[in-house]
């Protein structure tokens, strides 16, 4: 792998001249398992959930359900073969994320050119490390000489001269970043995945939740922990909006002893809210409670605060982060439906019959949400991701007739 300043402005040449690993080689696997040994064994990433969820994802069983996954997408009468050169522009606030993009394009064969960002610290910088140690090793040269990673800063000459060379361009990021790089020319032949801003939410059934017992009551708790403050509720996936199904009756009792339960299983995960994150949920709480007719703002901790709404006709879907949720009492979640927009993504649930899932899918037709996953999965990564399978965009599928021979 090559980290480095990208200098001068030309495509990069390692990629190129990569050799042709086949979906799934098994020099690709054994360097996705190396990887995952050595994450779960850094000492400084052993905290870290995010890092530890990656490493899980690289485990031998893991992708051996990705292969499986992929096989069944061949048939008798079609081959799944790499694009070429996958260009890879990931975000800068959510830590693993280029680890996702590219390794899911490795996974298939694809030459790889990621673009590091130049902020990229911290937690990120110290995965990019160990891939780099790990792709360093000779027993893993023929996948490090098919993965170029660079670093520059907003320079379209760049961008223009990477993407000139690629034949699949992934953008992740917010709205007006993906605008911008998309003005950025394209090879006629090749295709573009756009994930930009996104909105997300989730749905829990108040009667099942009152139904828990405490110590359930906590583990839900958790589990949604886990999907809000992980990369401090800046991840697209993470939720913002609560929606509690059933009557006002069951729903305010639910929602009390729900959010102190949060705060609590923030507060063990050492999340603390900075002085300007703060200042941030209380602005923002104000602006939704002349904008959205907010009828209370609860301040649970100074990580939690929860905004209530009457009703979900006026929510803006503006958020800074931090632990700032909205909540709303529906009474199904077929009444979610009229409110949603393209924008949303992920909705996370709790205490809903897997048939109502589906069925709410089909009545969603298309406004809104992609994943529809239980409260604790929110970021747990999948091939398929914002409506796209990653492995058919990854590759192109050959048509090979088999009559007539």
């Amino acid at each position: 792998m090559t980290v480095a300043t990208l200098e001068p402005v030309a495509p990069a040449a390692a990629p190129t001249v990569a050799p042709n690993l086949a979906p799934f080689d098994a020099r690709t696997l054994a360097f996705t398992h190396a990887l995952s040994r050595a994450l779960a064994a850094d000492a400084s990433l052993r905290r870290e959930g995010a890092v530890q969820a990656l490493a899980f994802w690289l485990r031998p069983a893991e992708t051996r359900a990705l292969e499986a996954h992929f096989r069944a997408l061949e048939g008798p009468d079609a081959v799944l073969v790499p694009r070429g050169t996958v260009f890879h522009v990931p975000p800068s606030n959510v830590d693993t994320l280029f680890v996702y993009s590219w390794i899911v394009s490795l996974l298939v064969g694809n030459r790889n050119i990621v673009r590091l960002s130049q902020r990229l610290g911290g937690v990120g910088a110290r995965v990019a490390e160990v891939a780099e140690a790990v792709l360093s090793a000779p027993a893993h040269a023929d996948v490090a000489a098919g993965s170029t990673f660079v670093r520059y800063g907003h320079d379209d000459a760049r961008t223009a001269a990477l993407s000139a060379a690629c034949d699949v361009r992934v953008l992740w990021g917010g709205d007006a970043a993906v605008t911008r790089l998309r003005a950025v020319p394209l090879p006629p032949h090749a295709i573009e995945l756009t994930f930009p801003d996104r909105y997300s939410a989730c749905a829990l059934d108040a009667g099942a939740y009152l139904a828990l017992d405490s110590a359930a009551r906590d583990a839900l708790a958790d589990r949604f922990a886990n999907d809000a403050f992980w990369f401090d509720q800046n991840a697209c996936a993470s939720p913002r909006l609560v929606a509690w199904l059933g009557d006002a009756a069951h729903a305010r009792p639910a929602g009390d002893d729900f959010w102190p339960r949060v705060a609590t299983a923030a507060s063990r995960r050492g999340v603390y809210a900075e002085p300007g994150t703060v200042l941030a949920k209380f602005t923002e709480a104000a602006r939704a409670a002349l904008d959205e007719g907010a009828t209370a703002v609860v301040r649970v901790s100074p990580e939690v605060t929860v905004v209530q709404l009457p009703a979900l006709d006026a929510l803006r879907r503006v958020a800074p982060g931090g632990g700032l949720f909205h909540e709303v009492v529906l009474p199904s979640l077929g009444a979610l439906a009229p409110h949603l927009t393209r924008r949303d993504q992920t909705l996370t649930v709790f205490g809903i019959a897997p048939a109502a899932l589906r069925e709410a899918a089909r009545l969603f037709n298309g406004r809104g949400i992609d994943r529809i996953v239980p409260v604790g999965q929110a970021l747990a990564f999948h091939h398929v991701w914002d409506g796209y399978d990653l492995f058919q965009q990854f590759t192109r599928r050959v048509h090979v007739e088999p009559r007539g021979w």
